[in-house]
């Protein structure tokens, strides 16, 4: 009764411990998760001890979590986030059920580590956006920085800080694991600390223990299982793959690497792992296949890795009986010859967890020695993978010290309930393959089907690349086999051999391994694809998908530039002064604005002083303030001149940004440009529509050919093939290649100058038509085409006009006739030629003839031009092209006078190149942008994008010069269109015989183009059969026609 009532107390004990660690768990997370909403909500202006005001409590946290939050934010900056770190982490350890001990140490560890993380955050430079005057590690980063600011002079910034910053994250996150618990191990004492503090004394004797031990095994829940099975899981695949033990036999000694001197010691399996120390796995030795039985094997490679291989004699009388039970030949025959899915399964559970412990995570294949540190591993609660390995080794050593009367129950009950009875089916070396009883071919393909390393890389065992941390040896684990060859004369085995097991696990090298594998070259292959390949598909315009911003290079984070302090502005103000005096140029210096690129000082001068005077100064300021380049130019709408000098760190403008900027987003241009950033960093959105015609010039090297891409891919990620089209032309054939196959073009990448002036007449010919068809639905735009085509559309309806065509001969009463248009909207075309140059040495003349007509009439047809030239001479730019391209952008060029050339005046030799421009809107005022930059892989990838949504749908007519040649001998009436003669007198023909002329009923009638139907009606009005036009377009017929 006495013992009954002993551990009726004793169960009751566990039971409250067990209670109390679920409630104690259950407080913490409550407590995380309520840190959580506190600072995940938390206002800086909130109500709180920083601050006292009437406004309401935004914090979902109420009253009280503002308070917490504004307190640790104000203590420790960002590093607030780890207070809610810690409870969760210790509320999840109490309620898998690990005690925490040594709480003082642990929690001091805590705040020392977050203490050292608000320092770490307070190197950073801080963003515009943060609401509190100090720093980001809040009170505690900036106290503690204060001590190296004693030494420097001041706090560690720029590089220095990041660096800093960076080094001190490393012992922060240290401390901080070292106080959660998820690293380091606990001591001898705190292990002694943690059991006084809730145990009895009396429960310290060895009865003691063991009744911790069965408390533990209560304990046991699901992670455990789950860790477990997985882990034996993982076990039994590796036995599968790597390890050939053969059975115990009669005959046949089960080797041993080490010699056991106590029977009642485990028996490992494989030689122990040294503490702290990573077992690699070696090649296993061959098979000798003259014997019918399993022999030993040699193991002579643990030598390199420390290993003292066991003498022969030790090999040889090892026990047997400790590893799988003896039987007879006969009976052991008949269970080889099982299918392996009749085999009886073993008592799962433990064995599943203690087997998994033993060999995955600790490195340890006994299953003796190991089932007892798994245990007190489990009851600790160890799940990070380092502290798990040298806890096991701890408890291992600590169980060997205990009474023996406790560690034999407990080996016993593992006995019991974990190894097979003497004449079951199932033996534990089941999971190991036996090579030596495999035919040879079949062998080989086992082989080749189980080896999970691929050929050609390097050999570090198998499920080395699944389990990082595994240190488990294995005697016969290879660094990677490839498929064995078949030997000569193998001779058949007079034993069953064992039935392969298909096992899912075994599955996982094949599926997941090379799988991995095989992964990077198909990504290697799969941009090469789709930039050469061209899709199959037509483009269909309802299918069109635009760009991704995915596709372009995000923005680096900006850190803080110490050299735009306010301090060092103020100060290279007043030495700016100091040197405008020095040259006789009073003023004073009113405002600063710095750039991303440059600084902008807006000079005062005092009354007299010219702004001429200033301006020719630019060279000996830029001397005077150690600078590349300075610019001086009047600041329109004010009394200042500006003076503009650049920084020591330029930042990098790129085209993400300015595409995700609101300003583009929000823009309601026709034809959007992203040009760049002001000098004081806002973004500089233009609208092509309005310009109407972009002049760009700059010398090679100054950013012309990347600020000419970032305007194409605006226009991409703005429009669609149906709502804009391009005609590219690139003498260089190197610029623009890489857009042709876009369904955005017309026709291909124009290379050859010859065809350039036929694109270029071709696109006179369009904006003629286009101003015709436009007369016709009477509209003055392409926008009041568009919208009027359209609303036609959407209600169904044609668009149709009645025009007189003639007199009656009897009557004399005109004849009215009713003509329908079957129109469809018309897209933006965008020209754009990447050098004007080599276009003009070709055929100057043509080309100047044909700018100047697009230059001025395409605008209300939707025909725009960008023109590029790195040569901005008088011959390239003439007066007549200048004088129809008023606006215009500049990059850094050579003298003056080509700055003069194209904007009238000087300012553009002063630039810094990269992107660096001065952009001249269509009102002459002259603005300093920072053009953007995009890479060549950025554009490959948004071609590619656009590549597969379909072929593009070329006009042929565009390079084709017939038509305009046929054309020609016609205008000057020589009658040399012998070549045409049948098709012309088809036209007279059907003119006479149905009484109308005009281009569109030839065209239609004939079912040729446009040209040469308009060619045809040119000839006939030169020859006398038809008149004018009238202003319908319609001509009178001179001739006697077959009805009359």
């Amino acid at each position: 009764m006495a013992m009954a009532s002993i551990e009726l107390e004793k169960q009751d004990q566990v039971r409250q411990r067990s209670g109390t660690m679920l409630a104690g768990g259950v407080a913490l997370l409550g407590l995380a998760v309520y840190l959580a909403a506190a600072l995940a909500t938390w206002n800086v202006a909130d109500p709180s001890f920083s601050q006292s005001n009437s406004n309401d409590v935004t914090n979902m946290a109420g009253a009280s979590g503002a308070i917490v939050a504004d307190l640790l934010m104000q203590i420790f900056g960002l590093a607030s986030v780890l207070a809610v770190v810690l409870p969760f982490v210790w509320g999840g350890m109490l309620l898998s059920g690990r005690r925490l001990s040594a709480l003082g140490r642990r929690g001091w560890f805590a705040i020392g580590g977050m203490v050292l993380a608000a320092t770490a955050l307070g190197c950073f430079g801080t963003p515009a956006m943060w609401p509190l005057p100090i720093g980001l590690g809040g009170v505690a980063g900036d106290v503690v920085l204060k001590f190296p600011a004693l030494v420097t002079g001041a706090y560690p910034s720029g590089l220095a800080g990041g660096i800093l910053g960076v080094v001190l994250m490393v012992p922060a996150g240290w401390m901080f694991l070292q106080g959660t618990g998820l690293v380091g191990r606990e001591t001898t004492g705190e292990r002694g600390a943690g059991r006084k503090g809730v145990e009895p004394a009396a429960m310290r004797s060895a009865q003691s223990r063991q009744t911790m031990v069965d408390e533990d095994e209560e304990r046991v829940g699901r992670w455990q299982l789950v860790a477990g099975a997985v882990g034996h899981l993982l076990y039994s695949v590796r036995s599968n793959l790597r390890r050939p033990q053969p059975r115990a036999a009669n005959n046949v000694v089960r080797r041993e690497p080490v010699t056991q001197g106590n029977w009642q010691e485990p028996v490992p399996m494989a030689p122990r792992a040294a503490p702290q120390r990573e077992i690699r796995v070696v090649d296993p030795r061959p098979f000798d296949g003259g014997s019918p039985d399993f022999p030993p094997f040699d193991m002579p490679e643990y030598d390199e890795f420390g290993y003292e291989p066991a003498p022969a004699s030790a090999r040889a009388a090892a026990p047997a009986a400790h590893y799988a039970p003896q039987v007879e030949p006969a009976d052991r025959a008949q269970a080889y010859a099982e299918p392996a899915v009749e085999m009886p399964v073993m008592e799962p559970p433990r064995r599943m967890v203690d087997t998994s412990r033993a060999t995955v995570r600790q490195g340890r294949s006994d299953w003796n020695g190991s089932y007892a540190s798994t245990r007190l591993g489990k009851r600790r609660g160890e799940v990070d993978e380092p502290e798990l390995s040298q806890a096991l080794e701890e408890a291992f050593e600590l169980d060997e010290r205990e009474n023996d009367d406790a560690h034999e129950a407990m080996f016993g009950q593992l006995e019991a309930d974990d190894l097979p009875e003497a004449h079951s089916d199932y033996d534990p070396e089941d999971e190991a393959p036996f090579f030596v009883d495999t035919p040879a071919p079949q062998m080989a393909r086992e082989e080749e089907r189980v080896s999970p390393v691929a050929p050609g890389r390097e050999k570090t065992g198998g499920w080395r690349d699944l389990i990082p941390a595994n240190v488990v040896a294995f005697p016969g684990l290879g660094r990677g086999r490839q498929s064995l060859p078949e030997p000569a004369n193998q001779p058949n085995r007079s034993e069953p051999v064992f039935p392969p097991v298909t096992m899912p696990a075994m599955e996982a090298p094949v599926r997941v391994v090379p799988a991995a594998q095989q992964q990077a070259p198909v990504r290697a292959t799969r941009p090469e694809r789709v930039y050469q390949g061209q899709p199959s598909h037509a483009y269909q315009p309802e299918f069109f998908e635009l760009p991704s911003i995915g596709l372009l290079t995000p923005p680096k984070a900006r850190t803080r530039d110490e050299t735009l302090s306010p301090e060092m502005l103020q100060e290279n103000a007043r030495l700016l002064e100091g040197v405008l005096d020095d040259f006789g140029v009073k003023g004073e210096i009113i405002e600063v604005r710095p750039g991303p690129v440059v600084t902008l000082y807006e000079l005062e001068p005092a009354p007299g002083i010219k702004s001429s005077r200033v301006i020719g100064l630019a060279d000996d300021i830029a001397r005077s303030m150690s600078a590349i380049a300075a610019r001086v130019a009047v600041i329109p709408g004010k009394n200042a001149i500006g003076i503009e000098l650049p920084n020591a760190r330029r930042e990098t403008v790129y085209l993400r940004e300015m595409l995700a900027a609101d300003s583009f987003q929000q823009n309601k241009g026709k034809l959007p440009l992203t040009l760049g950033k002001t000098i004081g960093g806002e973004p500089v959105i233009a609208d092509l529509a309005k310009m109407p015609h972009l002049l760009v010039a700059g010398t090679t090297g100054s950013g012309k050919s990347v600020s000419i891409n970032t305007m194409i891919l605006s226009l991409l990620y703005r429009l669609s093939p149906a709502e804009c089209r391009m005609i590219m032309i690139d003498p260089k054939m190197l610029e623009l290649s890489i857009y042709d196959g876009i369904p955005h073009l017309l026709s291909p990448v124009v290379t050859d100058p010859k065809k350039a002036v036929v694109a270029l007449k071709w696109t006179v010919r369009e904006m003629e038509d286009r101003y015709r068809k436009m007369s016709k639905v009477g509209v003055r735009n392409i926008d009041g085409f568009n919208t009027r085509v359209a609303q036609a559309i959407e209600k169904g309806e044609s668009i149709s006009r009645t025009v007189q065509t003639g007199f009656d001969r009897e009557t004399g009463e005109p004849i009215f006739e009713s003509e329908e248009f079957d129109l469809q909207p018309l897209p933006y075309i965008v020209v754009i030629i990447d050098e004007m140059a080599d276009l003009m040495m070709v055929a100057g003349k043509e080309i100047e003839g044909t700018v100047q007509r697009l230059a001025q009439m395409a605008r209300a047809a939707g025909i725009h031009v960008i023109m590029a030239t790195q040569r901005p001479s008088v011959d390239v730019i003439t007066g007549t092209i200048k004088a129809n391209f008023p606006t215009r952008i500049s990059f850094q060029v050579t003298s003056k006078i080509d700055s003069r050339t194209i904007l009238q005046e000087q300012g553009a030799e002063q630039l810094l190149g990269m992107g660096d421009m001065l952009y001249m809107a269509g009102g002459g005022r002259i603005q300093r942008v920072h053009g953007p930059f995009v890479g060549d892989a950025e554009v490959e990838a948004i071609v590619s994008h656009l590549k597969s949504q379909g072929v593009p749908d070329y006009l042929d007519s565009i390079l084709e010069e017939d038509d305009e040649e046929s054309a020609g001998p016609a205008s000057a009436g020589g009658g040399g269109l012998d070549e045409s003669a049948d098709l012309y007198d088809q036209a007279v023909a059907i003119v006479l015989r149905d009484g109308k002329a005009s281009t569109s009923y030839v065209q239609r009638r004939l079912q040729i183009g446009y040209n040469r139907a308009a060619s045809i009606i040119e000839r006939m009005e030169q020859e006398g059969i038809v008149g004018a036009a009238n202003h319908a377009g319609k001509r009178e017929i001179l001739v006697p026609t077959d009805n009359a």
